[in-house]
């Protein structure tokens, strides 16, 4: 086999004040940290034949954990410089390793100033939910579901291609459930999926419903699925009513 030498150099210091940290990289996780300087220990050596990428500036695209070791233990940390890659392009190779947390994705957007994710970190943030249901609240309009379409939504947030679709119905559900805040399990997927639902049947008056509520919310108590807080609503909206009325 014919080994051809690649153009790329690789260059090795142990000046790490000469690195720079980018705004939008991922927080440090200890756990990495551990794992790195373990396989090191145990003769994987991830600092030589794993180098971090900078940029002309000596910013660190990416390879912060590496280089956090490296200043650690004091070793040499090799590392690439790019002239293309950036911030976002890391991001989206990440988004096919999956070494990134939803969170990563999110900062890196928000620092390249990508208006959906603002709009996407606000809403979060002021509803009080997880990011997994606001991507998925303000893109498809429901924080459950299958198909196609849901499938792309995670890999599209990833690769910087999340859009705002449904902000109106995101913010006219969160009203309703914000109406059970007593229920210490309200903003959950499983309640607010539940929540959509009744929504959509549209055959429950919601006065009613959080009127029933708030004289005994018992019923939600021991709810564990979208089925058991459909089932338990409806029980609640039933109350004291002499014929029974399915709101699903």
């Amino acid at each position: 086999m014919q080994h051809n030498e690649a153009t790329v150099k690789v260059y090795f210091t142990r000046d790490y004040g000469a690195f720079k940290s980018i705004l939008g990289n991922r927080d440090l996780s200890q756990r990495k940290i551990n794992r790195i300087i373990s396989d090191i220990e145990n003769g994987l050596d991830m600092l030589r034949y794993c180098p971090i990428i900078v940029d002309r500036d000596m910013n660190v695209i990416d390879g912060q954990h590496r280089l956090f070791v490296a200043r650690q233990i004091r070793s040499n940390i090799w590392y690439v410089i790019s002239d293309t890659l950036s911030l976002i392009d890391i991001a989206r190779i990440n988004s096919n390793t999956e070494k990134w947390k939803p969170s990563d994705f999110l900062n890196a957007y928000l620092v390249h100033g990508l208006e959906d994710y603002k709009i996407l970190d606000e809403f979060v943030n002021r509803q009080g939910i997880s990011l997994g249901i606001g991507i998925k609240l303000l893109s498809q309009g429901c924080v459950s579901g299958t198909g196609i379409t849901q499938k792309k939504v995670m890999p599209d947030f990833q690769q910087g291609k999340f859009k705002v679709n449904h902000m109106d119905y995101a913010e006219e559900l969160m009203a309703v459930v914000k109406r059970f805040s007593s229920f210490n399990k309200h903003l959950t997927r499983d309640f607010i999926h539940a929540i959509h639902l009744l929504l959509k049947a549209g055959k429950a008056n919601i006065d009613d419903l959080v009127r029933n509520f708030n004289h005994d919310s018992s019923q939600l108590d021991k709810c564990d699925s979208v089925k058991d807080h459909m089932n338990a609503l409806e029980l609640i909206y039933n109350w004291k009513k002499k014929e029974r009325h399915l709101i699903f």
